[in-house]
């Protein structure tokens, strides 16, 4: 019983841990990019990031696809199918 607990613990723990990640390195990225586009051509001060730059910045980073952090069907299928093992 102590080792299922666990087995439990480590894996909420681990799937926080692996949301976490990439919201983080998605936000530094978001952030790094607004302070080096502070200024355009003209040298006028542009502050807006719209959404559809903050998605593009996402499947950058964290992909849709096998092996990276933002997950795939595959592992997500697997997560699955190994909680009822």
């Amino acid at each position: 019983e102590h080792s299922l607990n666990m087995l439990y613990i480590t894996h909420i723990v681990c799937t926080i841990v692996f949301v976490i990640i990439p919201m983080v390195q998605l936000r530094w990225a978001a952030q790094a990019e607004i302070k080096k586009a502070q200024h355009d051509e003209d040298g006028e001060v542009v502050t807006d990031y719209t959404l559809l730059q903050f998605q593009e910045k996402c499947h950058q980073l964290a992909s849709y696809e096998y092996q990276s952090w933002g997950g795939s069907y595959v592992e997500d299928f697997l997560e699955v199918v190994l909680g009822f093992g």
